[in-house]
């Protein structure tokens, strides 16, 4: 299985921007600076993270051949890496 065939089966740009961005909510966790942020700040850096990662995940899948270029597509990375990461900055302060 190739890389296009892989998003093909339904790991598109805004599944792996998700994926990212669990990843990424955990990570920033720990991260001193972030956590002095007050909360709006948080919101804000983590929303230019997750904008940078939909773009990222976008930009993969155009530079294997496998992606369409259009606007929609950046949207819902985005918006999945958002919700994604939101959810588990949520679960993991409930769990702490």
């Amino acid at each position: 299985m190739n890389f296009c065939e892989f998003l093909a089966q339904g790991w598109g740009p805004a599944s792996l921007a998700a994926l990212v961005a669990v990843a990424l909510a955990i990570v920033v966790e720990y991260v001193p600076a972030y956590d002095a942020l007050q909360p709006r700040w948080k919101q804000l850096v983590y929303l230019a993270i997750c904008i940078v990662i939909g773009f990222g995940t976008w930009g993969a899948g155009i530079a294997a051949g496998c992606s369409v270029v259009d606007w929609w597509t950046v949207i819902l990375a985005i918006a999945g890496a958002f919700t994604a990461g939101t959810a588990v900055h949520r679960v993991h302060a409930a769990v702490r």
